[in-house]
Order: C-alpha cells, then sequence, then structure tokens
C-alpha cells in the first residue's frame, strides 16, 4: 500500500511531463543530453552492438566515458522499450518513486517512526530541484533521487551488515551509471557525515573500531568494483580532456530562503529547491530532539557549502582544491542533502508527538494537526511540479532518417536533430574539453579516405557506429584516414592504427585487404568484467545472508572483506596483457597552427613588460590584431599576450580579458588554457608562451568607437580574487593592466 500511495504521488508530479511524452524539450542542454541517450539507444535496436562509441557528436567520443550520459543505469529499458523521448517521464517518475521509499526509510532509520516518514518522504523526492531540473532536461540530476538509499546502506554496513554493503554499492553504481558530476561527488560528502557519526557512536567502544574499518574499506572496493564499467572511462576521458570550470558562484542567506521555502510573492510559493513552508514549525519542533542533533549540524554544514562564495570563510572554495571536486560548480547543488536532513528532522517532530499521546491523550489533535499540515505542504510540491513542467516549451522531435552516415560542420544547438539524420555534428560543447581533431572535415564525399589519392582506393563495405568495414586496394603503404577522432580503444584486424593530429588513421602495406575496425577501449571492457564480477559476488553474499547478515571477527572477517574486493583482481589482472597506445600529446599550436612556445615574442607585438611580482608571471607583449575577415557590419579580431613564467603559477589561476568602448556592452574573455591548449597550471617555465583567443567577432558602431583592452590575472577555480600586485610600465586600474586599444568603424 506504501508504494501504492508513493506511485500515485509520482503520477500527479509527472502528469504534466506525462502529458507531453514523446515531444521534445526546447532548451539548448537538451540537445546533447538527449543525444547521448538516444545514439546508445541506436547503437543497441538498430546497428546491435555494445553502445561504446558515439561518432554523432565532436568527431567521436567514448560512450560510456561521456560523464552526462545516462544510459549505462536500469533506466535504459525504458529507452529500449519506448524510445528516448516518450521514455524519458516515465524515467522521471519511476525516480521518484524511487526517491520517496528511499526518503522513507532513511527517515525510519533515523527514528521518525513510520507515520513521519511516510508524511516527511515527499519533502524530499518531491523537492523543487527535480522539478526545475526536468525543465532543462537535466534528467541525469535524478540521481540525487538515490542519495537516501546510498545513505541507508552506509548507516547498516556501519552497524556491520553485509547486506548493507550491497545496497550501498548498488546505490551508488546506480547513480554513476546514471550520470552527471554532482551527485555521486556530493553523496560521498554526505558518506563521509555518516562515517564521522559512526565513529562518533562507537568512541566508547574502541574495540569496534576495526570492524568498522574493514567493513567501510570492503564496502568502497565492492562499490569500486560495481561501478567501474563506467568510472574507469570516465576517468580515462577525463585525464585526456580536462573538466576545468571557473566561476565564483555564490548565494546569500535570501536566496536559500526563497529557494528552499518559496517567494510569499508567488502563487505557488515557487523555489527551485522547494521544500515546503507549511512544515517548517516542525522542523523546529523536531530539531529539539536529542537524536535530531547529528542532522542539525550536517544541515548547517550543507548550508555552509552552498552558499559558495557568498560567504567567508568559504568552506566550497576550500573544497575545490580537492580533487575531483575542482570540477564542481552551482554550490547551492548541495541542497538536497539540506533537504533531506529537513524532512528527516520533520519526521523526529511527528514521532515526538505519537509519544506524547500515550501520556495526555489530547495530543491527538496535535497530531492530527501536524498530519494536516504534512498534506498542506504535500499539495504545495505537487502543484509546484505540475506548475514548473507546465511551463516547459515542448516541440515537435525531428522527423529520423536512416541513412549512410557523414560527418557535418553542424550546429551544436541542433545536435539531437542531426543524430536523428544519420549525421555527426562537428560543433560541440560540453562541460569537459573535448579532444576534437582539427583535421575533421563536415564536406568529404566518402569518411574512408587516402590523402595520397594515387597510391590506390578505400570502399566501406559496412558502417556501424563501433564498427567498421573496409575494402582497401593499395599499389603502395599507404595511411587510410577514417573522419572520427582518434582513441586508443580503436583496433584493426590489419595494419596499424595511428593518431594522424588527432584522427583516426591505419597505416596498411601494399596489396588487397580486408580490414576491420572495431572499437573496444580496455577501461570500458575490463571495467564491465570487473563490475560483471561484482554483481555474482554480490548474489552469493545476498544469499549467504539469508542465515546471518553480520560481518564475522578474526579470519571470517578477513575472507569476507577479500570476498567484497575479489572483483578488482580481475582488471588489475588484464593490465598485466591488455596493453594500449598512449595518447600522443597535443601539439601546443595557437588556433591558427602557429607554435604556442617560442624564444620571444612576435616582433610586430607590442611590449609591455608588467610583472605580478610573488607569483613570478610576466606578461611581456601585447598584440591586438584585426583579421582580414572582417566586414563594413562587424571587425574581427584577435588578441593575443605572450606570457613569461618564471615559477610555477598559482594553482586555479586563470587569465581575464576585457574590452570596453562603444555601444557594447562589457566583453570579457576569461580563460585557463593559453591559446586553448596548455592549462596555465602546466604551463612551461623560462620561456614566452603565446595565448591567442579564437576569432572575436565585434559589431560595428553607429559611430567610430576606439575599444580598449585590459588584461589581469585571477583565481578563476578558487575565489575569484585578481591577483593586485602588479609592477607594470603601463596604467594599472583595479588589479588590471590596460595594453592597448583598437578602432572600429
Amino acid at each position: 500500500m506504501r508504494l501504492a500511495w508513493f506511485t500515485l504521488l509520482a503520477l500527479a508530479a509527472t502528469w504534466q511531463s506525462l502529458g507531453k511524452a514523446g515531444l521534445f524539450t526546447e532548451t539548448t542542454d537538451a540537445q546533447h543530453f538527449s543525444l547521448y541517450e538516444e545514439t546508445a539507444r541506436l547503437t543497441l535496436t538498430h546497428f546491435h552492438e555494445l553502445p561504446l562509441w558515439n561518432p554523432y557528436y565532436c568527431g567521436g567520443i567514448p560512450a560510456l566515458g561521456t560523464p552526462s550520459a545516462r544510459f549505462a543505469s536500469p533506466t535504459f529499458l525504458f529507452t529500449l522499450l519506448f524510445g528516448t523521448l516518450r521514455a524519458e517521464p516515465l524515467i522521471l517518475m519511476a525516480m521518484t518513486v524511487v526517491g520517496l521509499e528511499g526518503a522513507y526509510r532513511y527517515a525510519l532509520a533515523r527514528g521518525g517512526g513510520a507515520a513521519g516518514a511516510l508524511l516527511a518522504a515527499p519533502i524530499f523526492a518531491l523537492c523543487g530541484c527535480f522539478a526545475r531540473w526536468q525543465s532543462f532536461a537535466w534528467t541525469n540530476f535524478y540521481g540525487f533521487q538515490l542519495v537516501p538509499w546510498v545513505l541507508l546502506g552506509f548507516r547498516d554496513l556501519c552497524r556491520g551488515s553485509r547486506r548493507g554493503v550491497l545496497v550501498f554499492a548498488s546505490t551508488l553504481a546506480w547513480m554513476i551509471g546514471f550520470g552527471g558530476t554532482y551527485a555521486a561527488p556530493i553523496t560521498a560528502l554526505a558518506t563521509v557525515t555518516e562515517a564521522i557519526q559512526a565513529l562518533l557512536a562507537r568512541r566508547h567502544r574502541p574495540g569496534n573500531f576495526a570492524r568498522l574499518a574493514a567493513a567501510v574499506g570492503a564496502a568502497a572496493a565492492f562499490a569500486l568494483a560495481l561501478s567501474l564499467f563506467r568510472l574507469w572511462p570516465v576517468a580515462e576521458n577525463l585525464s585526456a580532456s580536462p573538466r576545468v570550470l571557473g566561476g565564483t558562484e555564490w548565494t546569500t542567506l535570501e536566496s536559500l530562503r526563497r529557494d528552499l521555502f518559496g517567494d510569499p510573492a508567488q502563487k505557488y510559493l515557487h523555489g527551485d529547491y522547494l521544500a515546503g513552508l507549511f512544515v517548517l514549525p516542525l522542523f523546529l519542533l523536531g530539531g529539539l530532539r536529542r537524536r535530531a542533533m547529528p542532522i542539525l549540524i550536517t544541515s548547517l554544514f550543507w548550508l555552509w557549502l552552498a552558499l559558495g562564495y557568498g560567504v567567508k570563510p568559504s568552506l566550497f572554495a576550500l573544497l575545490r582544491t580537492v580533487p575531483p571536486y575542482t570540477m564542481l560548480r552551482a554550490p547551492e547543488r548541495i541542497l538536497p542533502l539540506f533537504v533531506l536532513g529537513f524532512a528527516v528532522v520533520t519526521s523526529l517532530a511527528l514521532r515526538r508527538l505519537e509519544v506524547l499521546c500515550r501520556r495526555a491523550p489530547t495530543a491527538v489533535l496535535l497530531v492530527l494537526g501536524s498530519v494536516g499540515v504534512f498534506g498542506m505542504n504535500l499539495f504545495t510540491l505537487v502543484r509546484n511540479a505540475s506548475e514548473t513542467a507546465k511551463a516547459r516549451t515542448m516541440i515537435a522531435p525531428p522527423a529520423v532518417v536512416h541513412r549512410e552516415f557523414r560527418q557535418t560542420r553542424g550546429n551544436r544547438w541542433l545536435a539531437f536533430y542531426y543524430a536523428e539524420a544519420s549525421r555527426g555534428t562537428l560543433a560541440c560543447f560540453d562541460d569537459y574539453n573535448v579532444a576534437e581533431s582539427p583535421d575533421l572535415r563536415g564536406d568529404l564525399p566518402h569518411e574512408e579516405y587516402l590523402k595520397d589519392t594515387d597510391a590506390g582506393m578505400v570502399t566501406e563495405t559496412a558502417w556501424a557506429p563501433g564498427r567498421l568495414e573496409l575494402k582497401v586496394a593499395l599499389l603502395r603503404p599507404a595511411r587510410v584516414y577514417v573522419n572520427q577522432n582518434w582513441h586508443p580503444g580503436w583496433r584493426a584486424s590489419r595494419g596499424i592504427v595511428v593518431a594522424d593530429h588527432g584522427l583516426l588513421a591505419i597505416d596498411l602495406p601494399a596489396g588487397v585487404h580486408d580490414v576491420v575496425l572495431r572499437f573496444l577501449p580496455r577501461s570500458a571492457i575490463l571495467g564491465s568484467l570487473a563490475s560483471l564480477a561484482a554483481v555474482c559476488v554480490g548474489v552469493y553474499v545476498w544469499r549467504q545472508t539469508r542465515n546471518s547478515d553480520r560481518f564475522g571477527s578474526g579470519a571470517a572477517l578477513a575472507r569476507q572483506v577479500g570476498l567484497f574486493a575479489s572483483p578488482l583482481l580481475l582488471p588489475l589482472f588484464g593490465l598485466l596483457f591488455w596493453r594500449e597506445p598512449r595518447r600522443p600529446q597535443e601539439p601546443m599550436l595557437t588556433p591558427d597552427g602557429e607554435p604556442i612556445v617560442v624564444s620571444l615574442p612576435p616582433v610586430d607585438a607590442t611590449r609591455i613588460l608588467a610583472r605580478w611580482v610573488s607569483s613570478g608571471i610576466t606578461l611581456e607583449a601585447v598584440r591586438l590584431k584585426k583579421l582580414d575577415t572582417s566586414t563594413d557590419r562587424d571587425t574581427r579580431i584577435s588578441v593575443e599576450l605572450d606570457w613569461r613564467f618564471d615559477k610555477k603559477p598559482p594553482s586555479g589561476v586563470g587569465v581575464f580579458v576585457h574590452i570596453e568602448g562603444g555601444s557594447s556592452n562589457l566583453i570579457a574573455l576569461d580563460h585557463a588554457f593559453l591559446s586553448g591548449t596548455i592549462l596555465i597550471d602546466d604551463a612551461p617555465l623560462h620561456t614566452t608562451l603565446r595565448d591567442v583567443s579564437e576569432e572575436l567577432l565585434i559589431p560595428n558602431d553607429k559611430d567610430p568607437k576606439e575599444m580598449k583592452v585590459f588584461v589581469g590575472l585571477f583565481y578563476a577555480r578558487r575565489d575569484g580574487a585578481r591577483l593586485m600586485d602588479i609592477q607594470a610600465d603601463a596604467p594599472v586600474e583595479r588589479g588590471r593592466i590596460s595594453v592597448g586599444s583598437f578602432s572600429i568603424p
């Protein structure tokens, strides 16, 4: 009956979305998020192979290594049955039911009582963030619905339960497979707080520390093995294409209040993380209970983090110095953890009133009143979800065209349309620097070709996303080029696979060859085998726990920990025999193909000689170059900054370029990569480094104007503070140097 009730709640919350099933969300993020899911579905259903490679985006990217892809989870079954767009609202509904049940069980485990846990669960699972996230088609953010399950499993394993290890590891692996870069790292923070609470609970029983450490170690190893099918490819991909995010996002207590409890000026108290204002008195009452104290302390911790750089000292700024949290932004996305704690504390209030009824029967009126308060709050949450979904702009999906695959120059904001038309878009976007070859082309008559056309001919005989079959006839040894990105996972039945300026290519001898090119990356294959072995171990342990669920002691404890960690032996053993070529170092070239590392600045650059004394960074010269592509309507320029680093730069430092003047607003060119290639943290020392911007288009003004250019350094991936200790011949104001100007007609 409880699950039926939760299903009805999820149905009510997603009713508007279900009514629009099959339509496409008209947002830019929906283009690539939906594309990842759709290409995985096409690969499996149309080409009958595992979705390991996605050729439809950026010239080809590893499918399992794409952080935002969500197909590697049980919800992919909905996609296979109903299609990507029709399945999306069903996934939202299913994940909401999962979140409701998880929040109920977690609140019950924290002492909320059955009635309180039942009534408080919707505060978390119907939180305003889930309604807000679906507006952007951020379906993978629904991985946060698994947070209470992960914490529930962790609490159980800390008490010595082996089934707790299985719940913890399986739901964490599900979360990781569901994609996104927020849910899993943020949940890991929550498990740390649970671990601290477990340690404090055992501070008077030191003999249990060894068993607790063994259980946590077993859980960590088993969770790693179970999620290695996704973790390894993502880690491999991000190591080659780092996710470097700047920004000093901050919030205020007032904005957090509006997010959590709504804006009274709006009819249904819309809030991006709406928990509900009606139950706030119950939260205050529940906070008086002694068992609520750890939850209140951790809730303050989450609020401190959610304030980002809006509070000093900034705990979020400190967190971003620790990998992998260096890749996070938007500190308010910590708030689901606060909402979960908020829900649990309200359940404790109702439990307190239930107990009070035993001594004072008239207190049943307070219980009934509290149930009414929960009901009003539930109505607000459901209505908020409905109104938010109703406001989504939905359009008809693109037509599906099955034809011979070709790469096109494309449009990253229409990426989903290209995939449905059997085309790959070379214009792409993601939160990490995709390793895209500059030699990819969108105008080729054939996707496989010879640059030495007199050497022979190449014919494509079969094509699938992760498998190409070619007929190659060569008069002499030659290199066959494939119009996709190289990756160390590509393997050929004949010849040698090589990377040519990031392009996939095969060196073949003279003669006639039937070549089969497959994408079989070591990370995905060995990682999946380890995860499959972990599933087998999990089934075995689950059957074992029918008799005894507890961890043993001594030799029995060691055997149990070893069993949970044993799946990791498979990839370790595989690494001894499965070798892959190293990814070649990306050529250090400017956008116009010239070397970044030079002995001196260009002769036509203007000498500046500005020095940041304590950091050992010198801006040697600047070149503002008008490009020949300028027209009567606009002016195109590039900005070149010539840097020298005499010692390792501060961690997280970035460059900002401000262009001011005319009727245009401030143009800001903030970046952490020199010429889009070298991360400043890794810049070579004692040499000149050319930092050339991409082509910049500025509309011409009604009257001629002078555009002034300012340059400075700031902590782009920390608190955003500017580096102020500047010695320069040029004018300096507010931590930036005036380096020149140019005119626009």
